[in-house]
């Protein structure tokens, strides 16, 4: 218990060094603030990729790059011990947060420009359910 309130608190005070430095902004939302991803705009980079619903993504296409909050995820589940418990109780803040990452997105100026929403994990059970697809790196 010590150990896990510890490091929560030494990634607290870095968090902010973190997001200033990956130039993530946090997602604002008119309706809600418990919202688990950090965003920003970036240009694709990688090869060519054909999508399920026929999106052909090439690069400099513009994409919204999703970043887990993790400090307020882990604020959350630190002090739940069951693994299980915790899966559901992450799987569920996201699933929340998609609809207001929408209402982020149709906030935005440029949001016809958008292609898409990517972000790296290592989850890969579950991703399918919330609407995204995987490809390997």
């Amino acid at each position: 218990m010590f150990i896990r309130s510890y490091f929560l608190s030494v990634w607290k005070f870095f968090d902010p060094l973190y997001f200033f430095i990956t130039r993530l902004e946090n997602v604002k939302c008119r309706y809600k603030k418990d919202i688990v991803f950090r965003v920003r705009l970036m240009k694709y980079r990688g090869k060519s990729v054909m999508l399920s619903d026929g999106t052909l993504v090439e690069t400099n296409d513009i994409f919204l790059k999703i970043h887990l909050y993790n400090v307020a995820l882990l604020k959350d589940v630190a002090f739940v011990k069951n693994p299980l418990r915790r899966g559901r109780i992450v799987y569920k803040k996201v699933k929340n947060s998609m609809p207001l990452l929408v209402q982020y997105i149709d906030s935005l100026p440029n949001r016809k420009n958008i292609k898409g929403i990517i972000g790296i994990t290592m989850i890969n059970k579950g991703v399918n359910q919330l609407g995204f697809e995987q490809f390997p790196l």
